[in-house]
């Protein structure tokens, strides 16, 4: 197992989490700089690559601080405590005059992106989910306003333009700035759906694991404990956050409908292979993965439904809720003894069926016998990274 990668003592994952935070407000800093500068120059991919980046590190800070999600009062607090930080020299602040128009552009270019269109299509439907994000009205340009411009009305200036008036060649700069702004993960699931869309289901396995490799990165980012619970808990966050295009969408439901279907026959593939033990805790962790990955993408295009167990769903509550009283006081031999206790209880349960599985079931497909195969040799290869002290193994 690699250093990062091994869990440490509550103690020191504090420490190292607050020095990922002090490291996170000097980026915030330097992303403002380079967004004060993309001003200086009137570069508007500059800028709206700075409003991205300076967003990703608000989330990133939000994580690595445990406070869930935030809102925009906690953008403009970070924005403002970002500019403060800068120590613009005369020089500087002289190369921002008779920039407020620009600074307009980039504020009405944020209203015009809603309803823009690229190649027929809604530009947002484009988009990756993180960069959509950086289209909210309360933005940091509020912040540059206020703090650089105080004498102009921005919200005022920036309402009287219009698409034609900012130019097809600015709004060009700031989809492409856009289109090319997504985290490694949001790169990663959108070739895995492409794999599904178009009935390449033979590269999935391997995609699963850049997936896997994508988000123990962004949990390590963080802070966060490297165990097969969170690395499956984000995985399910991921793809259930995840937006697809109505073209898309439309297009995976189609793949899963049409007679011997590829996607289909995936999803049987793995769950044959579910059947059998796993020979490492990375299988087990493939396959786990691969099954979330069929239901979430059966959810999302609404085909199937959740099997009921209303027994089971209940047990597996009280299993949770006792790992976390657990968690609370590890050595409890009592808490202990309850999640024991829970554990015998639902494995004497008949688990329902996961949304894949029904659809596969009244499909009526059967495993491909070489998916099977690909899969079973894809699952048992040695992983790209090291996670378990197994994978050390040969």
């Amino acid at each position: 197992m690699s250093p990062e990668a091994r869990p440490g003592t509550p103690e020191l994952m504090k420490q190292r989490r607050e020095l990922l935070i002090a490291d996170n407000n000097n980026e915030a800093v330097r992303l403002m700089k380079g967004l004060i500068t993309a001003i200086q120059e009137e570069d508007i991919g500059g800028a709206f690559q700075s409003l991205y980046e300076f967003r990703q590190a608000l989330v990133l800070k939000t994580a690595l601080e445990r406070k869930g999600e935030f809102d925009v009062a906690d953008l403009m607090e970070y924005a403002e405590v970002s500019i403060d930080s800068l120590e613009l020299n005369h020089e500087a602040l002289s190369s921002l005059k008779g920039k407020e128009h620009f600074l307009a552009e980039l504020t009405a270019l944020i209203r015009i992106m809603d309803s823009a269109r690229f190649q027929g299509e809604l530009a947002s439907s484009k988009l990756s989910k993180s960069a959509l994000a950086c289209l909210g009205r309360q933005n940091p340009l509020l912040i540059v306003q206020q703090k650089l411009f105080p004498g102009f009305d921005l919200a005022d200036e920036s309402a009287k333009l219009s698409a034609a008036e900012v130019g097809p060649i600015k709004l060009n700069q700031c989809f492409a700035a856009l289109y090319n702004s997504r985290t490694r993960l949001e790169e990663e699931m959108e070739s895995l759906v492409e794999s599904i869309a178009t009935g390449a289901v033979e590269h999935i396995p391997m995609q699963i694991d850049y997936l896997l490799e994508a988000i123990v990165e962004e949990i390590n980012e963080r802070g966060g404990e490297l165990d097969q619970d969170h690395i499956l808990g984000h995985l399910r966050n991921a793809l259930g956050a995840m937006v697809l295009s109505e073209r898309k969408g439309e297009a995976i439901r189609q793949a899963c409908l049409q007679k011997d279907s590829k996607f289909l026959q995936f999803m049987a593939s793995v769950q044959e292979r579910m059947a059998e033990p796993a020979e490492s805790e990375f299988e087990e962790l493939r396959r786990n993965a691969s099954m979330i990955l069929n239901d979430l993408i059966c959810r999302q295009v609404d085909l199937g439904e959740d099997e009921v167990s209303e027994a089971w769903d209940a047990a597996n509550n009280e299993l949770n809720q006792a790992r976390i009283e657990l968690a609370a006081k590890p050595g409890n031999k009592e808490k202990k003894e309850k999640v024991t206790q829970c554990e015998t209880i639902l494995a004497g349960l008949s688990q329902p069926k996961a949304r894949s599985e029904v659809v596969v079931t009244q499909s009526g497909t059967k495993p491909d016998d070489d998916l099977v195969d690909l899969i079973e040799t894809a699952f048992k290869r040695r992983p790209r990274f090291e996670l378990f002290d197994d994978d050390l193994e040969e």
